[in-house]
């Protein structure tokens, strides 16, 4: 069941990145996030604030990344991102 999850995972995160990143590295990321009980939802929420900020829009975000933030990132958000909240971190 955890390596369904684990792959399932691996392959959502290769299509929010349309590319291959450094398995080795996304699957430890994966692992931890994993063991911690964060859905892929969770995750991917977690992963599109980070990307709609000036400075990870063009830089590769890894699970690794998303694993050590991700906590505090939930502390602080537990509703779905607004429009206004998207509007800003792409602005500022």
């Amino acid at each position: 069941m955890a390596e369904n999850k684990h792959k399932e995972l691996l392959i959502a995160y290769h299509s929010w990145l349309g590319y291959d990143p450094s398995w080795a590295k996304e699957r430890v990321g994966a692992k931890r996030l994993l063991a911690s009980e964060y859905t892929t939802d969770d995750i991917k929420r977690c992963y599109d604030h980070y990307k709609s900020t000036k400075f990870w829009r063009d830089k590769h975000l890894s699970l690794t990344y998303i694993a050590a933030n991700i906590g505090a990132w939930i502390k602080e958000n537990k509703q779905p991102e607004t429009n206004l909240d998207k509007w800003y971190h792409e602005n500022n």
